[in-house]
């Protein structure tokens, strides 16, 4: 998953690159519709209260390579004609993502503009030859025509909840693997690569439309917030509720809460496994055996253990950056959330939560909550969200699917 972090660096700092398809001359559309489903209503419907907290991302074939699906979902303040121009203004993009470089328009014909773009991502230069197709009033396309990063595609969807609100559904496919040779190779060691470039780029790609957006409605905002993360004082994910139903369908849901500015304060990871809750609360309390999941904490070691808290020291190893130090594990009162908290060393920071609720009739929804990780980002993670802030967010909430994946495997 090193290797990955690459490709998943070229993917999302190019992030108007990545949420695009490889379709040629006018098939493009048609190989975008073929390969990106449309938003179900039922899903939007049982996400919706979310929203309220911020964006939501649903992960699909997270560790399938180029099936990955994920969409991501904003509400946006602003009316849907004002969201659906920023989309298919591709002149007006270098305004609002930062790791684009040099756009030049092709021209324009009825809906579609072509343009060509030239973005350094990492140490990698990105080019591509992009046509915006706009479909209707509630959907644009945008395809690639030629590219460094291989075939990808991208699907725009908006909702409009009021005259000046608007429910934004980005989905997005790529395929690194036909990616130009450098990039191949550090994107095939991995099943995940494609899902951790995908959701980065999302990430990063709705919330900056989103900004856009809102100040083109007239809020007076920047254009990034100040900072990547503020760590909310109280660390709390969401009620569960009918969002759950998502999880029963068989796919996690992500939930990143931001602050007025649109930092992130957290971020929330549901998954539906099919054991009960006190087989969740014994494989979270059994940190000696943490390693065995997470195979990224090595030399775990007990140090204290009781009935409701044990304490161990642990390194991480690839695909983190190396760290030491001492971790506990406690059991709440209510013995239906464990937390978990550094102590020592490069952990004394971590805070994370994981809560767990009987599922109705049988199973278990599980939550994992926790902050920003970029203090555990290996290199290439930290040159990427050196260059947008919010591909924080984008980067955190992959791993933190990784992690519920990992954590709650086999249950």
């Amino acid at each position: 998953m090193t290797r990955a972090a690459v490709a998943l660096a070229v993917f999302a700092a190019s992030s108007v690159a990545s949420a695009q398809d490889a379709g040629v001359a006018d098939g493009g559309s048609a190989a975008l519709r073929a390969t990106i489903a449309p938003i179900d209503p039922a899903e939007l419907e049982a996400i919706r209260p979310l929203l309220a907290r911020g964006p939501v991302i649903i992960p699909r074939a997270v560790d399938q390579h180029s099936n990955s699906r994920p969409t991501i979902y904003a509400r946006v303040q602003a009316p849907i004609a004002v969201v659906h121009r920023v989309v298919r203004s591709p002149e007006e993009y270098a305004q609002f993502v930062p790791a684009l470089g040099d756009v030049e328009l092709q021209g324009r014909t009825g809906r579609r503009t072509a343009f060509r773009f030239h973005a350094r991502a990492a140490i990698f230069d990105v080019h591509a030859d992009v046509r915006v197709n706009v479909v209707n009033d509630r959907r644009v396309d945008v395809d690639v025509t030629r590219s460094d990063f291989g075939p990808a595609g991208t699907r725009w969807e908006f909702f409009a909840e009021n005259a000046n609100t608007t429910v934004v559904a980005l989905t997005v496919w790529c395929d690194p693997a036909q990616a130009t040779w450098a990039i191949r190779q550090f994107a095939n060691s991995s099943a995940y690569s494609a899902s951790s470039a995908n959701i980065t780029a999302e990430t990063v790609l709705a919330l900056a439309v989103k900004r856009r957006a809102e100040i083109l409605a007239g809020r007076r905002l920047p254009v990034r917030p100040p900072s990547a993360s503020t760590p909310a004082s109280q660390l709390t994910g969401p009620s569960f509720g009918a969002w759950t139903s998502v999880l029963r369908g068989g796919l996690d849901l992500v939930s990143i809460e931001l602050d007025p500015q649109g930092s992130m304060r957290s971020i929330s990871v549901g998954r539906y496994v099919v054991s009960p809750e006190d087989i969740v609360r014994r494989r979270l309390m059994d940190a000696q055996y943490w390693g065995n999941y997470w195979l990224w904490l090595q030399n775990v070691r007990v140090l204290q253990q009781t009935a409701d808290r044990v304490r161990i020291s642990t390194t991480l190893g690839s695909p983190l950056s190396a760290g030491s130090g001492e971790v506990e594990a406690r059991l709440d009162p209510s013995r239906q959330t464990v937390w978990i908290e550094g102590r020592t060393g490069d952990f004394a920071r971590d805070r994370q939560r994981w809560d767990f609720s009987a599922a109705p009739g049988g199973g278990t929804f599980v939550m994992y909550t926790g902050t920003s990780d970029e203090a555990h980002a290996a290199w290439f993670q930290r040159v990427l969200m050196d260059r947008d802030v919010w591909a924080v967010a984008g980067l955190s909430g992959y791993w933190k699917v990784v992690m519920i994946r990992y954590g709650m495997w086999s249950l």
